[in-house]
């Protein structure tokens, strides 16, 4: 069996042009439901897994497109982070 590598999300807030990564996760069941009533809401942000080794290309990815970092408690703070 293939072992899987540490994942996480990388979260786009696209209204406060912001973006953040979630330390290594085991699920994301949570955090997509809190984004889909964000989105709901009318809020433009989205998420998408990412390989946690593989961080610089997220941090390019939102350099290209003008985006902050924050610390993902400011974008999410209702969601408990694991391992802070």
């Amino acid at each position: 069996m293939k072992k899987q590598q540490p994942w996480g999300l990388a979260i786009y807030d696209r209204d406060r042009k912001q973006y953040t990564l979630t330390p290594a996760i085991t699920s994301d069941d949570a955090w997509n439901k809190k984004i889909c009533e964000e989105q709901a809401k009318g809020r433009d942000i989205n998420c998408q897994t990412y390989v946690v080794a593989n961080a610089n290309s997220i941090h390019e990815f939102a350099k290209e497109n003008g985006l902050t970092q924050v610390d993902v408690r400011t974008m999410l703070p209702e969601l408990p982070v694991p391992y802070l």
